[in-house]
């Protein structure tokens, strides 16, 4: 959500696991290049290393995706408030954006990568792409932990419900230097969102900041593959309701590590705070 979300005000396309998804994504709803299927196969059979192939094919692939503009007729531009039509996508079209002020995006064509976290690592990504600025995201672990509960997802948990995992992700989102958390993107959009394009290197205004903000209020990602309007914006499907039994829940905060990290990032430590409550079931 957070990627696409930050991506959307200039319809720059994202690169989803270009790299790490298990499955063939230059059919729909991804259409990535052909290439893509080189890139992954390439990726898997190296051990999961950035080889100089490896990221040789990445750039081939994001260059081509930059190009074509792959979200939904990307490039520069902004949806309309008042049609809901997207301006003029060409590099240096002026149009009608968020609030009806008149804007002017020139400059190169642009593309968003997301990986997950636990696949690579912060020193080997930095310098296998010097170019890219990386942007590191956390969740609270048992609203990210619920979310897997609440798909019925069970099937990808690792060991511990997932909890080694979890402290992977988390030990590289601390070697990180640009840092942001899945919450801040709820509580402080503005924040949130100035926070990760200041880290990428893109100039924005509070159209901008609508604009993202608009989108991740109304829409609901499933899966990277399953996007959906949102019925009731606002609502989050994963934390509206709870599923996971009580002793899970103990167990990541019986964890000195994940305990200590909670409260530094000030996320609850309360057992039940994550436990079953009345709700209405969310997006």
């Amino acid at each position: 959500m957070a990627a696409y979300a930050a991506a959307w005000p200039w319809r720059a396309p994202v690169a989803d696991e270009v790299m790490t998804s298990f499955e063939d994504r230059t059919r729909p709803p991804y259409n990535f290049p052909e290439e893509q299927k080189r890139l992954r196969q390439v990726y898997w059979d190296c051990g999961e290393r950035l080889t100089a192939e490896v990221v040789g094919l990445a750039e081939g692939v994001f260059a081509k995706m930059a190009a074509r503009g792959a979200q939904e007729g990307g490039g520069a531009g902004l949806v309309s408030a008042a049609t809901g039509e997207m301006v003029d996508p060409r590099v240096g079209a002026r149009g009608e954006a968020v609030g009806g002020a008149a804007f002017t995006y020139e400059g190169p064509r642009r593309v968003v990568s997301k990986h997950p976290h636990d696949l690579i690592d912060v020193a080997e990504f930095t310098a296998a792409f010097p170019r890219h600025r990386a942007v590191h995201l956390l969740r609270n672990p048992l609203h990210r932990l619920n979310s897997i509960y609440r798909r019925n997802w069970k099937a990808i948990m690792g060991e511990n419900h997932d909890l080694l995992r979890f402290k992977k992700i988390a030990q590289r989102w601390l070697e990180a230097e640009y840092r942001v958390t899945f919450d801040q993107m709820k509580a402080d959009p503005a924040g949130f969102f100035g926070a990760v394009w200041r880290a990428w290197g893109w100039e924005f205004d509070a159209r901008h900041v609508a604009s993202a903000t608009e989108y991740q209020r109304t829409h609901y990602h499933a899966s990277s593959a399953k996007v959906s309007v949102k019925k009731k914006p606002g609502k989050l499907y994963s934390e509206a309701k709870f599923e996971m039994p009580r002793e899970v829940v103990e167990m990541y905060l019986a964890d000195g590590f994940v305990r200590g990290l909670m409260e530094r990032v000030g996320w609850s430590v309360r057992v039940e705070d994550y436990l079953e409550r009345a709700g209405d079931g969310g997006e």
